[in-house]
């Protein structure tokens, strides 16, 4: 899991290694290219960390991270948990050095692995919405609550349940703070099917509405999923209705006069890509990197967003 930082380091988070373990590491990554006197890009620093997997992180807005959920494993060969509820948080102290991750003395109100955390605003102090996820028996979690950094506390959310309860999926802000769920899995009748009801979460309401439907073609898991610089969103690749990889880029936008999501297609990726990276660049462009299920694909390519009138 990677937390963006404010001053274009990330913190990676936990993971699994080449043995299926989970990794009992939180490093500083800096992706930028080297500069002259100031030593090789890449990992920092690091300090130990619960070995973590399906776990959400998200950053604050003090710079801290916040990390909660997923499956955590004690010790190398030993099982994972299915879901656990802890928390931790990670910050830096004198000099910008990182800190050992410190577990919470609260707990998220259900356990969750797959789930989503979501920055509600900007401003100081600003609240977290957690959706989704698996519970500790493998079921969706329909209700949402939200992590209170002022208070240092979740809060479950009267009313906020998602229409479609999912796992596996994406959540970004839109422009005026409603938070649009995309995509990952849900269980019907027992089955793991992908979902493209599109829900929006109004944080000033405290529910979830259905506004609009993902095309069986798009990328339903393992999109990647970038905001533009006018406030729509860019959608690209992914595993379509039938488990296909698929080369799909569609970009939706919402409308203001009826609060619908519309979703229209744009040009595809060169290649079908899944589990692959996207960062907007600051000309406005979309670099989407990895991924590719063809040998012959590019290692990476560059999306340039049209104009808001234009597909």
């Amino acid at each position: 899991m990677l937390a963006p930082l404010a001053d274009g380091r990330a913190l990676l988070i936990g993971g699994q290694d080449g043995d299926d373990d989970g990794v009992p590491l939180v490093e500083v990554i800096d992706p930028r290219p080297p500069e002259r006197g100031l030593g090789p890009a890449g990992t920092l620093e690091s300090q130990p960390g619960p070995r973590l997997r399906d776990h959400a992180a998200v950053t604050l807005v003090d710079g801290s991270v916040l990390v909660v959920g997923g499956e955590e494993q004690d010790a190398a060969g030993e099982a994972f948990t299915p879901a656990v509820r802890a928390a931790w948080q990670l910050g830096f102290g004198d000099g910008g050095v990182l800190e050992a991750p410190r577990r919470l003395g609260v707990e998220a109100s259900s356990a969750r692995a797959g789930h989503s955390m979501t920055r509600l605003g900007d401003e100081v102090g600003a609240d977290v919405l957690i959706a989704g996820g698996r519970d500790e028996t493998g079921a969706p979690v329909a209700q949402a609550e939200l992590y209170r950094p002022l208070r240092q506390d979740f809060e479950v959310v009267d009313g906020a349940v998602l229409t479609v309860p999912r796992w596996g999926h994406t959540a970004v802000r839109l422009p005026g703070g409603s938070i649009l769920i995309l995509g990952g899995m849900t269980l019907v009748e027992g089955e793991e099917r992908p979902v493209q009801a599109l829900e929006l979460y109004d944080p000033v309401q405290g529910v979830f509405e259905v506004v609009g439907e993902l095309p069986a073609s798009a990328g339903l898991t393992g999109m990647s999923v970038s905001s533009l610089p006018d406030g729509r969103v860019l959608l690209a690749g992914g595993l379509d209705a039938d488990g296909e990889p698929v080369a799909t880029a569609l970009i939706a936008s919402l409308d203001s006069l009826n609060g619908e999501v519309n979703v229209s297609q744009t040009d595809p990726l060169a290649a079908a890509r899944v589990g692959h990276g996207a960062a907007r660049l600051c000309d406005g462009t979309i670099l989407v990197v990895g991924g590719a299920t063809d040998d012959g694909a590019p290692a990476s390519e560059r999306y340039n967003p049209p104009s808001a009138n234009r597909r």
